[in-house]
């Protein structure tokens, strides 16, 4: 997808190593060319490196660092190194007659670029003339300097001309503002800066939501998308569980059938439904539960379970191996003809790293899932539906890189003599040899629906692929964790208890980002590519300046 793509490449321009290595960067840039300066005989020169240098190193590490919530120490070091580096390429000069602080010229530039586009406090924006001020008071002042630290910020005000020229159509947001939006939804900031032009820009829609309550075990089934970016219903899922953990109740959360268009523009819009779901709880009314029904074929293994007026499928594509969001138009196709409410769940649980399939509504396997869903949504309608059930709930946080702090939730429901155990974990997707071997462990006569939230709280720009498993190297971890899995599985049975069903459908109008500007918005990441060259032509006032 182009979503994918554009996220690879912004992973060049946000991605960098460690403190350790930032650190030793750091100290090599002030120290080493010190030392050759002074081995040449160039004292007056060393010292005044010496104290241009660590100024410049420090000044921009103290800027910057939390001046943006993703500006942590790492990245701070970071951006001082770049802020610093360009000086000890200027000792090289001094040879060929050139001071050092000519550099001064790309020092400057690199820290306006960095501390106007990406800082949001007072003390970043100020950085390039703090360290104008420090070359002044070290170097003394000449023509060649102030020349130097004037064309330096023009340079860098033109950069942002360029940049706005690009984001401003997209987003609304022209200059280095538009930057800093995208640093935030790809880093981990807030992302309110960008918040309120998409919901302008956004698609106006209905979220709908299940609220099917089984005694204090609650499942909550919501076509929201949870990403891909840091903003909107990013970590929806957790946030669901967690407030009605809170209010006393087992809660799982599923994802229905959705891609990345249904993600919301803002988080305030995921409040509002969140808050709905909430009050949702005390307008549930008594329902039926119906036996479940499955089916797989060469694509898909699918289930049925009707919980009043109410179809809840789910959809798992691990037969294809490797598999990715079931388009909602296929609630749509399903509603219509079976005439009911549909809950179509995307288990979200086998993926490989670099492939996977989709289901698009028009495309051949888009209608064979369509025909599969039609074929048991039938054949679950003609279950008897009972008014009670026997239900187990179980819950903890296994602590594993791969799953986010929603954890794992069991719960397990009897209906009639079949057992089924829905085993929600807050994770992006499952590696598929993982999937195997739950199956493989399931309790015998135990039917166990694994669904991941496909939460993106567990991925970054680091680590785009971060499926549930995906930290075991070994087969034994992976045995490991099923057995967790299936120990949760068995715990949760071993708790039923019966209660009657309770059940609710809500809906909310809300902004969804839509596909034109989700498409929009990952041309936008994409075009971080440009980066590079663009910051090489910003340069170019330099090189001629070097060569005259």
């Amino acid at each position: 997808m182009a979503l994918d793509v554009a996220t690879e490449r912004s992973k060049d321009l946000f991605t960098l190593p460690g403190i350790h290595s930032a650190l030793l960067l750091n100290i090599i840039a002030i120290t080493l060319p010190w030392g050759g300066l002074r081995v040449v005989g160039a004292y007056s020169s060393s010292l005044r490196y010496l104290f241009t240098s660590a100024l410049f190193s420090a000044t921009s590490l103290f800027s910057v660092l939390r001046s943006a919530e993703y500006f942590d120490l790492r990245r701070s070091l970071w951006a001082s190194f770049f802020v610093t580096a360009p000086l000890a390429f200027g000792v090289l000069l001094e040879g060929l007659g050139i001071p050092f602080y000519s550099l001064c010229y790309t020092s400057l530039l690199l820290a306006s670029l960095i501390s106007w586009s990406m800082g949001k406090s007072t003390k970043s924006k100020v950085l390039p003339f703090i360290l104008a001020g420090e070359a002044i008071v070290v170097n003394g002042l000449s023509l060649r300097l102030l020349l130097v630290l004037i064309v330096s910020m023009i340079s860098a005000r033109l950069v942002g001309a360029v940049v706005g020229s690009v984001t401003e159509p997209v987003i609304g947001l022209s200059g280095f503002d538009g930057v800093r939006a995208l640093a935030d939804i790809v880093l981990g900031g807030s992302g309110a800066s960008l918040e309120e032009r998409l919901v302008e820009r956004g698609v106006k829609g209905i979220a709908s939501f299940d609220v099917i309550k089984l005694g204090e075990s609650v499942i909550t089934a919501v076509d929201v998308h949870p990403g891909p970016f840091r903003m909107g219903s990013h970590d929806f899922p957790r946030r669901v569980m967690a407030r009605l953990r809170d209010r006393g109740l087992n809660p799982i959360f599923l994802r229905r059938a959705c891609s990345h268009e249904r993600n919301l523009a803002s988080s305030k819009l995921a409040d509002e439904i969140l808050e709905e779901i909430v009050r949702c709880l005390g307008k549930v009314t008594p329902c039926c539960v119906g036996e479940p029904v499955f089916t797989s074929n060469d694509g898909f293994e699918v289930s049925a379970q009707r919980f009043g007026d109410t179809l809840l499928f789910t959809v798992s594509g691990r037969p294809l191996e490797s598999f990715e969001d079931i388009p909602h138009e296929i609630e749509e196709v399903l509603a219509r003809e079976l005439r009911v409410n549909v809950s179509v769940v995307d288990r979200h649980d086998s993926l490989r790293s670099d492939w996977y399939e989709m289901a698009f509504i028009d495309s051949e396997l888009g209608r064979k899932l369509a025909k599969i869903l039609l074929e048991l949504g039938r054949s679950a309608i003609q279950k008897e539906c009972l008014e009670s059930a026997l239900v187990g709930y179980q819950w903890d946080d296994p602590g594993w890189p791969s799953v986010g702090r929603g954890g794992v939730g069991v719960l397990s429901l009897r209906v009639g003599d079949i057992t089924t155990s829905y085993v929600m974990i807050d994770g992006n997707n499952m590696v598929p040899e993982l999937r195997d071997l739950i199956d493989e462990f399931a309790p015998r006569g135990v039917r166990v629906i694994v669904s991941t939230t496909d939460t993106h709280e567990t991925i970054s720009t680091k680590h785009r692929y971060n499926p549930v498993g995906n930290e075991c190297r070994t087969e034994e971890c992976l045995r490991k964790r099923a057995s967790y899995l299936i120990d949760l599985v068995k715990e949760s049975i071993g708790s039923m208890v019966e209660v009657k069903v309770e059940c609710y459908r809500g809906k909310v109008e809300t902004v969804f980002m839509g596909s034109e500007l989700m498409a929009m918005l990952s041309s936008l990441m994409g075009s971080s590519r440009l980066a590079k060259p663009l910051l090489a032509l910003a340069m170019l006032p330099q090189i001629v300046a070097l060569l005259m």
